[in-house]
């Protein structure tokens, strides 16, 4: 197995991104680091934009809040949990702190018939709905997936709205992604799985590359903590 692993490290203090590749060979218990190189530190240049690694820290939080309150103190709209407003710049100095621009992008919903991406995809609300999924189809095929969470959702308004979820499940201990698509018009308390399939499952293809769906599980760290030694 080739692992293609994006990865944050310090150095001398100060975060960079690298990008590593791993060949494994487990019955031989063999590792080997085929490559390891910086990617995208433009930190140094006056006015280079860059890729954050940690976009939810607790600082960058608090400046989309801040943005947020700026916005709310001079308008007149509210925003809600589903809204796509989108912070370009702060300047961050002499504890100044000030927005430059606060926009909404992307908004499709009141379209009839625009699929949008959803920016939650794991709240509880979509997590049920991709459990009623599971089970659905576990109770027709007389399966026995077992539901772990979603990695993207979108949402159609027709008459109601369908969702489109793409979701990790198990499957006999080993994860698989899946995509559903469910139909739901909430006054008429209805729920229907219009779709439900596999996707994605290259595991069994010799060469083919494939998007793991949890970079941060412990094995997968332990390899990117390899690759930095081995660079060291």
């Amino acid at each position: 197995m080739l692992y293609y692993i994006t990865l944050a490290a310090i150095d001398a203090g100060k975060k960079k991104i690298y990008e590593t590749k791993i060949w494994v060979k487990e019955w031989e218990d063999f590792k080997k680091v085929v490559e390891f190189k910086l990617v995208g530190d433009d930190s140094a240049k006056t006015g280079g934009i860059i890729n954050v690694p940690n976009p939810n820290s607790p600082e960058f939080q608090d400046l989309a809040r801040f943005a947020v309150q700026d916005y709310n103190n001079t308008q007149t709209i509210y925003f809600s949990e589903c809204s796509f407003g989108v912070c370009r710049k702060f300047e961050v100095w002499e504890n100044f702190k000030k927005v430059v621009e606060f926009k909404l992008v992307g908004d499709d919903s009141a379209k009839l018939g625009g699929i949008i991406n959803v920016p939650f995809p794991n709240n509880p609300e979509f997590q049920d709905l991709a459990r009623f999924a599971v089970q659905d189809y576990n109770k027709k095929e007389n399966a026995h997936l077992e539901y772990v969470e979603n990695l993207n959702v979108k949402e159609q308004l027709v008459a109601g709205m369908i969702y489109y979820i793409t979701l990790v499940a198990t499957d006999a201990g080993k994860k698989k992604i899946y995509e559903a698509k469910i139909w739901v018009k909430v006054w008429e308390n209805f729920k229907k799985v219009v779709e439900f399939k596999l996707v994605g499952d290259d595991s069994a293809k010799l060469g083919g590359i494939i998007n793991v769906p949890f970079p941060n599980n412990p094995e997968f760290q332990d390899l990117a903590r390899f690759a930095v030694q081995d660079y060291n």
